[in-house]
C-alpha cells in the first residue's frame, strides 16, 4: 500500500458521511496568542487561550463526497496537492471589509438579524483556479488562502478534459494552518452573507456551494 493510498484510507475511517473526509496530521508543540499573531484581532481575543504555532490536516474529496462548501478560517492556510484534480473558488471577504472589522471579523457576526450589508463595504472579487499535477497548463500544486477569505472546492476528473468524477481516490490535499486551527475561527458562510457579497448572478451560479441547514 502506497503512503498516499494509507492516507486516503485513514480519512475514509475518520470521515463524516457526505462530507469532505479529513484527519489532522501534525500539531506544532509551539504554541502562540491569537491577539499576536491574525491580522484580525481585536480587543477581545486579549482574553483568548494561546494555541499551536500550525496545525495540518490532510483534506480529501472524493465521488461520494465532492464538495467542500464555502468557508472561511481566521488564520493563513497553505494548501499543498497531493493527488487528484479540483477546483477552488475563493470570495476575497476581506477586501471589502470595513476598518473596524479587520478581515471581515468583529461586531455582528453573531448578531441574529445583523444587517450583512451594511457588514461590509461593498461586492468581493471572485477568483477561481484548478489544483492538479498540471502545472505548465496553469493548475496549482501549492496555493495560500489568507485568512478572512471564503472558499469552496468541487471535485474534477482525474484527466484535464475528462467528464468523469467517480474515476479515482478522490483529490488528496494537506492544509497548514498558521497559527494553528481552532473551531472557534471557522465559520462556513450563509446565504444572507452570500447575498451581501456577490451579484445576484454571482449567488445563481454559487449558491449550490453553500453549505445545506442540517
Amino acid at each position: 500500500m502506497s503512503k498516499q493510498t494509507a492516507i486516503v484510507s485513514a480519512c475514509r475511517t475518520h470521515s463524516v458521511s457526505s462530507k469532505p473526509y479529513h484527519l489532522n496530521s501534525q500539531t506544532s508543540p509551539l504554541t502562540t496568542h491569537p491577539g499576536n499573531t491574525h491580522p484580525s484581532a481585536t480587543a477581545s481575543d486579549s482574553d483568548a487561550s494561546s494555541r499551536a504555532a500550525s496545525t495540518t490536516i490532510h483534506y480529501l474529496l472524493t465521488p461520494a463526497s465532492p464538495l467542500g462548501a464555502f468557508h472561511r478560517n481566521r488564520g493563513r492556510t497553505v494548501h499543498t496537492l497531493h493527488k487528484g484534480r479540483a477546483r477552488y473558488v475563493i470570495i476575497h471577504a476581506d477586501e471589502v471589509a470595513p476598518s473596524d472589522r479587520p478581515s471581515g471579523y468583529g461586531s455582528g457576526d453573531a448578531e441574529s438579524g445583523a444587517d450583512e450589508k451594511k457588514l461590509w463595504t461593498g461586492k468581493a472579487r471572485v477568483e477561481t483556479f484548478v489544483v492538479g499535477q498540471d502545472v505548465l497548463g496553469g493548475e496549482k500544486l501549492q496555493w495560500i488562502v489568507e485568512g478572512g477569505k471564503y472558499k469552496a472546492s468541487f471535485l474534477l476528473p482525474d484527466e484535464k478534459g475528462g467528464e468523469d468524477r467517480t474515476s479515482g481516490e478522490g483529490c488528496l490535499i494537506s492544509e497548514t494552518v498558521v497559527p494553528g486551527f481552532e473551531f472557534a475561527d471557522h465559520d462556513f458562510m450563509r446565504r444572507e452573507r452570500a447575498e451581501a457579497l456577490l451579484t445576484q448572478e454571482q449567488v445563481q451560479e454559487m449558491g449550490w456551494m453553500l453549505r445545506k441547514d442540517e
